[in-house]
This record gives structure tokens, C-alpha cells and sequence, in this order.
């Protein structure tokens, strides 16, 4: 398990806060070597989900202690995968794909 400090990009929100903490809990069994789609445990504040959108832009800002190398800061397309949310609870699993020409190395 790996915490990271997960900031949303203020210019993809339209109202609210621009900065949020989450603790995001990666699944190292789901994790696949040489592929850019991962599973993860993502606590939400759910007063920050939108009906009727199950598609984000973050800017996900990772914790340099946390990376080998490279740099630590990377543009995400995170898709919710809604049939994963449960009402009532605030966690859910994503299927976070990469977009690697956002990548910068």
C-alpha cells in the first residue's frame, strides 16, 4: 500500500475548493508490469461527485519519497467505473488509465 497526496487540477473543477486530500491505496496484486491500467481503492469526499458524470481530469501530484525515479508529476484521465459505487459509502475502485502522452520524463 502506498499513500499519495491527490490535488485537483482547479481548472477542470467549476466551483468548490481546488485542493483536496485523499489517501490513495494502490493494490499491488492488481498492478500489471508494463501496462498503464491500474486498480484503486480511492476514498472520495462525495459531496465533490457530480450526478450523471463518471469521467474526471486530475492532476495527480505523487509523493517524490514514494517514486525511484522520474518525476512526480503526472496528468491522470480517471474513469469511475459506476457499477463499483455503493450508496452510502465514500469508497470506491477505479480503473485509473494512464495517459502516457502526458507523461513528461
Amino acid at each position: 500500500m502506498i499513500l499519495f497526496c491527490l490535488r485537483i487540477d482547479k481548472s477542470k473543477i467549476k466551483k468548490g475548493r481546488n485542493e483536496f486530500l485523499f489517501c490513495l491505496r494502490i493494490d499491488k496484486s492488481k498492478i500489471k508490469k508494463g501496462r498503464n491500467e491500474f486498480l484503486f481503492c480511492l476514498r472520495i469526499d462525495k459531496s465533490k461527485i457530480k450526478k450523471g458524470r463518471n469521467e474526471f481530469l486530475f492532476c495527480l501530484r505523487i509523493d517524490k519519497s514514494k517514486i525511484k525515479k522520474g518525476r512526480n508529476e503526472f496528468l491522470f484521465c480517471l474513469r469511475i467505473d459506476k457499477s463499483k459505487i455503493k450508496k452510502g459509502r465514500n469508497e470506491f475502485l477505479f480503473c485509473l488509465r494512464i495517459d502516457k502522452s502526458k507523461i513528461k520524463k
